[in-house]
């Protein structure tokens, strides 16, 4: 609150007795380099005398603005910059091909509801017992890997054995909220083995505009290589979505599985409800858009639990990965192995390819 480079606006934040300080991007274009200048004004200020103070910078990771912070934070605060850019590109490489999986980030990122904790060894659990031991007996949220001298290890070998220097990796509604049952594990020799879900998946894909200037090469790590081949990309030179025979003739008739709408958010709201009354008798069509959006009561005006639940809200999820990122840094590597093909990521099973899994009980 205030303004941005006068003193007594951080004053009444109490700046000097932050541990880190976190500057995103701002959106607006008419304020250039305002992380560069804020950054700046606070590692210069007199009355700013917070020596144990890190900054987190949103901006982009050239060599230049390396230089730039270089100059800025020479000898006096540790710093770190995530790139913005990176950021979306991250999230956006399977949540557009699914964006089910949109969710699954945006819920563990919201501070609303299940985040990424880790808890020492010896906070949980008083003897040496195996990752899979440890699982059954976590509960009240979930035991997915461990952190030792900072190396991460997701999803690790089940018979692991966990030892007192290591840090618990899991989802928790707070960091107070697990708990440890008695509960075994017992092999069942009767269960059967479930087949192992798909990386790749088919769809055939259209993007409307080019707003973000979304990349194919940002798409594609989880798409087939047929989905590849018939990904499509239109971008009328007029910009004008709002014609009637464009959708009819170049759009709804050839089915895509996905439609998504990479124009400027007002104006991608108003073609969302144009479309969505126009074909409001045509629920695949209007599952099949998706929406990219940056202002989040754009996103609010257009959520909609009937049918229209494909909005992705990059900016928000940006800010709330790098907020997230301050209070533990190992989100960053959890989000990098996730969100990518290599490793470990989340998988989305349905009940009709995996009904065996839908019978079992926790233990099993």
């Amino acid at each position: 609150t205030g303004e941005i480079l006068n003193w007594n606006s951080y004053e009444r934040l109490n700046i000097n007795f932050a541990d880190k300080i976190l500057i995103l991007k701002q959106l607006d274009k008419k304020m250039k380099y305002l992380d560069i200048k804020v950054s700046k004004y606070l590692a210069s200020h007199p009355k700013f005398t917070n020596k144990q103070v890190s900054f987190l910078i949103e901006s982009d990771e050239s060599k230049t603005t390396q230089i730039v912070y270089d100059e800025i934070f020479t000898d006096t605060y540790p710093y770190s910059i995530i790139n913005h850019n990176s950021i979306i590109e991250k999230f956006l490489n399977r949540s557009i091909v699914e964006p089910d999986y949109f969710k699954i980030y945006s819920n563990l990122l919201s501070f609303e509801d299940f985040e990424f904790y880790n808890l020492d060894f010896l906070e949980v659990f008083d003897k040496e017992l195996t990752f899979k031991e440890a699982y059954i007996k976590f509960s009240d949220g979930v035991l997915i890997g461990i952190l030792q001298n900072d190396r991460l290890l997701l999803n690790p070998d089940k018979d692991l054995i966990l030892s007192n220097d290591m840090k618990l990796v899991t989802i928790l509604k707070n960091r107070l909220e697990y708990s440890t049952t008695d509960k075994q594990y017992v092999e069942d020799k009767e269960i059967t083995k479930l087949p192992i879900p798909n990386l790749k998946i088919n769809r055939n894909i259209l993007i409307i505009g080019d707003y973000d200037d979304i990349e194919s090469n940002q798409i594609v790590e989880f798409l087939t290589q047929e989905s590849i081949e018939n990904l499509n990309k239109i971008v009328l030179s007029d910009g004008d979505y709002l014609k009637d025979d464009f959708w009819d003739n170049e759009i709804v008739v050839k089915n895509y599985d996905m439609v998504i709408l990479n124009l400027e958010d007002d104006y991608e709201f108003i073609l969302t409800m144009y479309l969505r009354n126009r074909y409001k008798q045509n629920d695949k069509f209007l599952n099949s858009l998706v929406n990219i959006i940056h202002d989040p009561m754009n996103a609010k005006l257009l959520a909609d639990d009937k049918f229209y639940h494909n909005i992705i809200l990059s900016e928000k999820l940006v800010g709330e990965y790098a907020t997230q990122v301050l209070f533990n840094p190992t989100v960053t590597q959890i989000f990098e192995e996730v969100t990518h093909s290599q490793g470990n990521e989340f998988y989305l099973l349905e009940k009709d390819q995996y009904c065996n899994l839908f019978e079992m009980n926790y233990e099993q």
